[in-house]
Order: C-alpha cells, then structure tokens, then sequence
C-alpha cells in the first residue's frame, strides 16, 4: 500500500513537473521544493492529529470505564442518619434565622 502511494505521489510529482511553466531549471526546482515542503508538512500534520485521536479515544474508554463505580444499596441506618443531620442543620439555621420570642420567663427563688 505504501509502495503505491509514493508511485503516485512520484506520478503526481512528474505531471507537475511537466506542467510548470518552461524557465530556468532553478525556479521549477524552487517551486517543486516547495511543493514537497508543503507536502510533508501537510503529512506531519496528518500523522500528528491521528495521533492526537488515537490517544482521545484511548482516554475516552478510560474516562467511560472509570465513571461506571459500583454503588452500594442504601441502608435504613443510613438513611436515618442522613436525615437527622439534614434535620439538625435545617433546625439551627431556621433559629438563627428568626428572632427570639417577645415573652420572657421570670425565675422567683
């Protein structure tokens, strides 16, 4: 696979070649120069962001795999706590919230 791709490439490379504008040899050699640079760096990009991908989607699998944690069944004890601490909490921010009561209670010795 690989071998026919730089025989089309070599192919691709001879008809632009034949194709430049006839002049001196240096200015076609400098264009077909940077046609091959171009061309690299267009494949580097390529092989650089499949390999980003490959490495998102391994990170991927890991990331779904991971999230999936086993939960334990909740118990009645558990439960019962949760609430009394919910109960608690609520019940000291509601007496912070409101003002004592207006009547006062006299100790008479």
């Amino acid at each position: 696979m690989r071998a026919g791709r730089e025989l089309a490439q070599t192919q691709q490379r001879a008809a632009l070649a034949g194709s430049l504008s006839p002049g001196p040899l240096a200015i076609r050699l400098t264009v077909l120069g940077l046609i091959q640079q171009a061309e690299n760096t267009t494949l580097s990009r390529i092989r650089h962001f499949r390999a980003e991908l490959a490495q998102a989607q391994a990170q991927r699998s890991l990331i779904s795999a991971s999230s999936v944690a086993p939960v334990g069944a909740r118990s009645r004890l558990s439960s019962a706590l949760v609430g009394a601490i919910t109960g608690l909490l609520i019940g000291a921010l509601a007496s912070l919230a409101y003002p004592p009561s207006t009547y006062t209670t006299r100790f008479t010795p």
